[in-house]
């Protein structure tokens, strides 16, 4: 875990607390990165020192710091795996997971990040064919590197191919098969409190498959998809015309419009651009031998309740299973197959001006539609047997930073954006601010904490801390000299929600000077 350290100096005398800030640190500094200056986009071979086992269909996530890979089919394999590893990419090196109460192994399972753990849930025995499903799964926390089983009590019915999004809150479990049926129904996941609560089916969409759920900051949206109907031996693929959004909170469907949609799909991408939704690619057609691949899309905007296509002009061929990840400003879209063979190329989609770009091949990874992929911040990281890294070269690439963070604040390529740099003098570098989210262009915008008495309670206090920024762990540490061997954490706290600030509770044991200092961490 990437953290900051912010060391206070309290001296405790009869009941009253002195305060005086003393310094403010890095515990790990990122490396300084490439100062080369152009637009290409670039292919690399990354992680090659002790990689895990190549395998493919693997579940990724990126927690901040770390892709994460778990389970997959090891290559010339029958079987699925219940192994993972994780990959930092400014050490470039490999670590196993621990696999003690890990999930059995599985296949056609989806797995979340919620800040702090992953979540993998559902999906088929790791050996395949029957009608076995599974409704169970585990929680990792990378930092521990440990496993958690989630509770199957209120769980969802056992299922593969489902949906699964983070709220910020809760897992939203939604749609999938049995292999004998499809379901409109799910379930939503607190992992605080390892519980399951229902998902209304009132107004929900039509029970289906291979369809997209993407969260928006407020809702679930699910479009697409399809089930299938059989006759003996002949199946037909339908797809329901039916849209709609969930709320949480609310515990409530609304119907989307249909108007100026694209036509039905299934197996295609989503994203979610901060605005609108973005789907594209996948495949129509009423039968499996008979689907017909697409590269065309649609942009749904939730909140006005509208349709925009895509343009095709310039558009990567047509393709369904294939990666796609949004970057703060494109859509970049890669592999997958077109029914006749896996594909090696893709292409980026700008919506502010309804363009794309064709993306390089030169050194990317093998053709495959069974990869997965991981948003960096600064690189696409994309694992299918082996790792490659898709990335802009440029003054901010591979320095730890994430690229949007950077230009956000500090425009294309300036040296101000270094993690080491502290452009506006508050004694917090661009690191330091990154992780505290603040902002590096303002002095008064930084990381504050302050200790006070506890008012009614004798040899209590209060250490207040702001801001509190979603996705931080904070930990408060103690010592009673300022050597960092003395420090012992005595709280730690996680927040998934931004909030005006934190606060820990502390008790002086004895009339001795206390430090305590504050440790802010990226999992």
């Amino acid at each position: 875990m990437n953290v900051a350290d912010f060391k206070l100096c309290v001296v405790a005398s009869r009941g009253l607390v002195a305060m005086v800030l003393a310094c403010v640190c890095l515990s790990a500094s990122p490396t300084v990165g490439q100062t080369t200056n152009t637009d290409t986009w670039h292919w690399m071979t990354r992680g090659t020192q002790s990689p895990p086992a190549a395998r493919d269909g693997v579940l990724a996530v990126w927690t901040g710091t770390r892709m994460l890979i778990w389970g997959g089919q090891p290559s010339g394999a029958y079987n699925f795996v219940n192994t993972g590893c994780r990959y930092d990419p400014m050490a470039d090196s490999w670590s196993p997971m621990s696999v003690t109460n890990a999930p059995s192994a599985r296949n056609l399972c989806t797995a979340i990040w919620t800040g702090r753990e992953m979540i993998v849930w559902g999906g088929a025995p790791a050996t395949g064919g029957g009608n076995a499903c599974l409704n169970t799964g585990a929680r990792y926390d990378p930092v521990s590197d440990t496993w958690h089983t989630v509770t199957t009590v209120g769980a969802p019915q056992s299922r593969l191919a489902h949906t699964a999004v983070w709220t910020g809150k809760e897992m939203i479990i939604w749609g999938g098969n049995n292999y004998s049926q499809d379901f409109n129904n799910g379930g939503r996941y607190d992992p605080a409190t390892d519980t399951w609560k229902p998902i209304t089916i009132v107004h929900a969409p039509a029970a289906r498959s291979s369809m997209t759920a993407v969260w928006t900051g407020q809702e679930m949206v699910i479009w697409g998809g399809n089930y299938m109907t059989c006759s003996g031996y002949n199946c037909q693929l339908h797809y329901p015309p039916d849209s709609a959004r969930y709320s949480p909170d609310a515990d409530a469907w609304v119907t989307n419009t249909t108007t100026g949609a694209p036509a039905l799909w299934a197996d295609f991408s989503a994203v979610w651009d901060g605005t609108e939704v973005i789907v594209w690619g996948g495949y129509n057609g009423s039968t499996y031998g008979g689907r017909t691949c697409l590269n065309t899309g649609g942009r749904f905007n939730p909140i006005a309740g509208t349709w925009t296509p895509v343009s095709s002009l310039q558009a990567p061929v047509a393709r369904d299973q294939h990666l796609a990840l949004w970057t703060g400003e494109k859509m970049i879209i890669w592999g997958g197959t077109d029914r006749s063979s896996a594909l090696r190329n893709g292409g980026r989609y700008r919506p502010a001006s309804d363009t794309w770009i064709a993306g390089t091949t030169n050194g990317a990874s093998l053709a495959s539609y069974a990869g997965e992929a991981v948003w960096t911040g600064e690189a696409m990281l994309v694992y299918n047997d082996t790792l490659s890294a898709y990335h802009e070269p440029g003054l901010y690439a591979w320095d730890g930073l994430p690229n949007d963070w950077q230009r956000h604040f500090f425009g294309e390529n300036n040296p101000q954006a270094s993690p080491l740099a502290d452009p506006d003098g508050d004694h917090q570098n661009n690191w330091t601010e990154y992780i505290a989210g603040t902002d590096p262009t303002n002095a008064s915008s930084r990381l504050s904490f302050a200790i006070f008495p506890s008012l009614g309670q004798t040899r209590q206090s209060q250490i207040t801390f702001s801001p509190c920024t979603a996705g931080r762990v904070y930990t408060l540490l103690t010592g009673t000299n300022m050597n960092v061997g003395a420090f012992v954490p005595i709280f730690a706290s996680f927040t998934n929600i931004p909030a005006a600030g934190g606060a820990f509770a502390v008790t002086n044991a004895t009339p001795r000077p206390q430090f305590f200092r504050l440790q802010v961490g990226l999992p």
